[in-house]
Formats: C-alpha cells, structure tokens, sequence
C-alpha cells in the first residue's frame, strides 16, 4: 500500500506547477510481491525490467535514470512502470501515480488501443454505455492496488501518457486491461486517428443488444 503524503495544501499559489508531485512516505513491500511476483502469461516475463517484477521504487527510478542517461532532456517516461490507479474517469482514461522512487507522479492516462463511448455525450444511449464501461473499468482496476504498466507514449490531445494496464486476473496471471475492454464489449479498437463518430457507436450499442 502507499501511503501518500500531498503537500498542495501547504503551497503557495506561484509553486502551484508543483502539484502533480506528492510525496510516498512508504511502500509495504509485502503488498508489492503480492501484486507483482505471479506467473506471467500474457506477457513475456522478459520484456519486463527485473526493478520493475521486484516492486522495487529505489531500483526502479534508478534504472530509469541510466536508461534515459544519454537524453535525459526529452523526459520520456516510454517503458515499462508500476503505477497506482487514482481514480477511473471513464472506459480509456484513468488518473494515476507513476512510481518513480519515493515520489509518485500524477498523470492522467490513457489505455492504449481502444476507445470508450464519451462520458460527456448529450445522446442519453451513448451516456449510459460510457457509464457501462467506466464502471467495468473499476471492477479490473482498484485503488488499493499496484498495477505494471507498458507507457507507449504521449497523447497528443491532452498532455496524458498512453499505456497499456496489466492487473492481476483470478488466476495469478496478468492481463491487459485493453484486451479485456475489447473482449467484453466495452471498446472498439482505436488507432490513434480518426475515433468513431456517434452514428457508429450507436450501431455498435444496437448490434451488442440485439445479441444479447
């Protein structure tokens, strides 16, 4: 578990850019083997930096920080991390703390592959739908736990990193969230261009019922 120290309350109103930086007072490592040392299925255990299976924060910022040695300007944050689910906007954006040694970094996020129905949209059938998904999102994503994450890179709307989010499934293996959003419905593929218009959702929502 995290335990999470955020000082923006103390700030002054010009250090106000700092607020997306909170300080982990601690890490229980016990909770950190149980979400990270499993059997991995859906992924190549050697795709995944050993600092990163470990669960361990101190290795974790300092491998980051000799990968990106020789451009250390660019800020990338692409491979891969673990991170901890703030809070569940909708069915493809989540809020997040990057797990970079004893700090946490807050993010907004976007899963990598899919797109959702909009959480704003005025037509009450697309409205319910994105509500479906959101909510199915929580069931795969809790607050309490630590997921790995594969950051792919940045959103190019809004700020946000794109990754994909593997959690732990029943069986002790990971899964990635893009897949099961897909498998159950809840997505349809996107590709980072042009997103379904309202009309498709529509006949994709009907087509859903009328097999149901």
């Amino acid at each position: 578990m995290l335990a999470i120290k955020n000082n923006s309350d103390t700030m002054e109103q010009d250090n106000m850019e700092h607020d997306n930086t909170v300080t982990l007072t601690s890490i229980e490592h016990d909770n950190l083997e149980n979400d990270n040392h499993i059997t991995l299925t859906s992924i190549e255990k050697a795709e995944i930096p050993p600092h990163v299976l470990s669960g361990n924060a101190y290795e974790s910022i300092k491998e980051h920080l000799i990968r990106l040695s020789p451009s250390i300007h660019k800020c990338s944050f692409i491979g891969w991390h673990l991170v901890k689910v703030v809070s569940v906007y909708d069915g493809d954006t989540v809020n997040v703390l990057l797990v970079l040694g004893i700090t946490g970094f807050k993010f907004g996020l976007r899963i990598y592959g899919i797109d959702t129905a909009e959480i704003k949209s005025r037509n009450p059938i697309l409205k319910n739908y994105a509500i479906k998904s959101r909510n199915f999102l929580q069931t795969l994503l809790k607050p309490e736990h630590i997921y790995i994450a594969r950051i792919i890179d940045n959103d190019k709307y809004g700020g946000r990193l794109i990754a994909d989010i593997f959690y732990k499934n029943d069986n002790g293996e990971y899964c990635s969230v893009s897949d099961v959003m897909l498998t159950n419905n809840f997505a349809l593929p996107y590709n980072g261009k042009t997103k379904e218009n309202e009309q498709n959702w529509l006949t994709f929502i009907a087509d859903k019922v009328s097999q149901s």
